[in-house]
């Protein structure tokens, strides 16, 4: 079986259609884009904060990860659409 008719296979028996995964897809790459070419200007808006992005957009943010998840569900946004992280002041150094 080839990599592309595994996928469809795949696809079908969680009863997704291609299309659809492709698209969630782009829109979570987006999201991540973001997360990771717009860090200076995340931590001047939004220091020690988390943040939820949906679509290239923040979508929410707060003190607390439990707050950010409420107002990401009084949206209306699907928690599996969105990318939440914690956004630090200063970055850490990690000695491995």
């Amino acid at each position: 079986m080839s990599n592309k008719a595994a996928v469809l296979s795949a696809l079908a028996r969680m009863n997704e259609r291609p299309d659809n995964t492709a698209r969630s897809l782009r829109k979570f790459q987006r999201s991540a884009r973001v997360l990771s070419s717009n860090q200076p200007k995340l931590i001047n808006e939004y220091p020690d904060q988390w943040i939820a992005v949906s679509d290239s957009t923040v979508v929410a943010y707060g003190e607390s990860l439990d707050s950010v998840l409420r107002k990401v569900d009084r949206k209306g946004v699907r928690r599996s659409d969105v990318i939440v992280r914690f956004i630090e002041r200063t970055q850490r150094t990690l000695i491995l």
